[in-house]
């Protein structure tokens, strides 16, 4: 009987260590997984009959360890925020990274204290964040663009050197303080206005390290560029001018060249060295800036020319009845700039200063306007010279634009007759007129091919075609020149046939 229950209890003891093995098998889950315990070969140290709390680190959905306590791990990123992030980033605390977290899970194990390797995976992969300011710059459309900064004193220095790169530091503290200023009375502009197209907020916010930027510097950058932009350089050429690089760079301005380029360029009309590297890529900010300002100009009145045929006067040549004088106007135009770049002007008012005196000339019978009169007019409204005479090696030409229509009409400088209509891959839609008294005059870039026939009269000042981006053109355009005795002989326009005394397009 004794044997019969002995061997009894064997087998009852026998099932039972066959039911714990099972009941602690590796089917509870992963916490209790004896071959993979993470990224780390944690041994299991010991087996218990009641689970207990452990802190498993995960790295999204991969599971990295146990670490020994909560407290541990709250320790090690304290340490490590005063060694390495306190100064970059002070008053603030480091915490885990976006995707790193820290899970409360039940086991009935015990694992080998692994924590050294845990953390220096945590330091290896800089899986930490840390307390930022979110700043959120929104529109009608939505988010325009989100940073992180380590404080938004950082963020408000950065924007106000981005918005003076647009309108000067006095001008900024004038806006800011609400002072006003007198009427425009003499040529010149002044800023009235500055807004921004994005209403900005902060919000305290934790981040990746690598997100969060500490300098205003690095704001700056990103103000100007965003996060992904890559820069484009030039290498300046002999002869070289702003205007000349900006022309050869998207029809960037010589001041926006300039603003690309503060760190060695402080002048639009600075000197430039062969081989100096220049920034020609133009911002693409995710803040607008809008910049109001009316300019004051003096636009010359051209004269008008009358014909009276005289049969005393020789033929192909002009007898001058009347000289001609050309007056003076004062123009007021409110403009309107957006990143840098004007995108709108209207007219506001103007009065004239001197009147302008018409030419009378006595020509032979049929010769009414076939030659010209000597006196050439600006061939584009709102004229600016936007490219001067060899501002790049090779550019024998102006290139004027209409500061208000960039697709603005081009006119005649002068009377005569359609001497070339054509299309040549550099110049491309292009109009010579032939003035009769040894000058031409070339439009070259021409939106679209005039309508003149070769041997049409043309009158000062009618309108021969639009501005344009034919042939060789990075921007709207007209180029210009001067031909004397041929047609290809160029000759700069400003060495005696306009005033460009004022023309340069700085802007």
């Amino acid at each position: 009987m004794k044997r019969f229950w002995s061997v009894t209890a064997c087998l009852l003891g026998a099932i039972a260590i066959v039911m714990v093995t099972s009941f602690l098998s590796p089917s509870i889950g992963t916490n209790v997984n004896l071959t993979s315990t993470g990224l780390f070969s944690q041994a299991v140290t010991a087996i218990h009959l009641h689970p207990s709390t452990k802190y498993v680190l995960y790295d999204g959905a991969k599971r990295i360890g146990v670490v020994s306590s909560k407290e541990k791990l709250d320790h090690f990123l304290k340490e490590e925020y005063a060694q390495d992030y306190a100064a970059p980033f002070p008053d603030t605390a480091l915490a885990l990274g976006q995707d790193v977290y820290l899970a409360r899970e039940q086991s009935y194990f015990s694992y080998a204290n692994e924590d050294e390797d845990i953390f220096s995976y945590l330091k290896q992969n800089h899986l930490f964040s840390i307390g930022a300011v979110m700043v959120t710059m929104r529109d009608d459309e939505g988010t325009a663009g989100k940073i992180y900064v380590k404080n938004q004193d950082v963020f408000d220095q950065a924007l106000r050197s981005y918005l003076q790169l647009f309108v000067s530091a006095e001008d900024l503290d004038r806006l800011e303080n609400g002072e006003s200023q007198p009427e425009l009375s003499a040529p010149g502009e002044q800023t009235t206005g500055i807004s921004l197209g994005q209403k900005i907020s902060y919000a305290r916010a934790s981040a990746p390290v690598e997100e969060v930027m500490a300098s205003s510097d690095d704001v700056l950058n990103w103000l100007e560029y965003g996060p992904d932009t890559k820069k484009s350089y030039y290498t300046v050429e002999d002869g070289d001018t702003l205007a000349g690089v900006g022309m050869k760079n998207q029809g960037l301005s010589a001041r926006q060249v300039m603003m690309l380029n503060t760190d060695t360029i402080s002048n639009v009309h600075q000197f430039l060295l062969a081989g100096q590297q220049l920034n020609v890529t133009y911002f693409t900010s995710a803040l607008s800036v809008t910049v109001t300002k009316p300019r004051l100009v003096k636009e010359e009145i051209p004269f008008a020319t009358h014909y009276i045929e005289d049969e005393t006067v020789a033929p192909g040549t002009r007898k001058i009845l009347q000289e001609g004088v050309s007056g003076i106007r004062s123009v007021l135009y409110q403009e309107t700039w957006t990143n840098g770049v004007l995108s709108k002007g209207a007219f506001v008012s103007s009065h004239d200063d001197k009147q302008a005196v018409d030419e009378v000339v006595a020509v032979a019978p049929g010769e009414a306007g076939q030659l010209g009169t000597g006196t050439f007019i600006w061939p584009v409204d709102n004229a600016a010279i936007a490219c001067g005479w060899e501002d790049y090696s090779g550019h024998e030409a102006l290139d004027i634009i209409n500061v208000y229509n960039r697709y603005g009409d081009v006119k005649a400088v002068d009377a005569g007759i359609v001497e070339a209509n054509g299309y040549d891959p550099f110049g491309g839609n292009y109009l010579i007129i032939n003035h009769g008294n040894g000058l031409y005059s070339y439009y070259g870039h021409l939106n679209e091919a005039s309508s003149l026939e070769v041997g049409r009269t043309v009158l000062r000042g009618d309108v021969i075609g639009q501005i344009g981006t034919s042939g060789n053109a990075t921007a709207p355009a007209l180029s210009f020149y001067i031909g004397i005795q041929e047609p290809d002989n160029a000759h700069n326009p400003c060495d005696g046939y306009l005033d460009c005394t004022g023309y340069a397009y700085e802007n």
